[in-house]
């Protein structure tokens, strides 16, 4: 199970970053941009 999770976890904390990341600009008054 532990192996799984980590690999799982591995994978999405890109996007987890990302997401973060964007909140806490937005927070701050920064212009969300949406581009892949």
């Amino acid at each position: 199970y532990r192996d799984i999770k980590l690999c799982e976890i591995g994978e999405g904390t890109n996007e987890i970053q990302k997401l973060v990341i964007a909140r806490d600009l937005e927070k701050h008054g920064y212009p969300r941009h949406d581009r892949e």
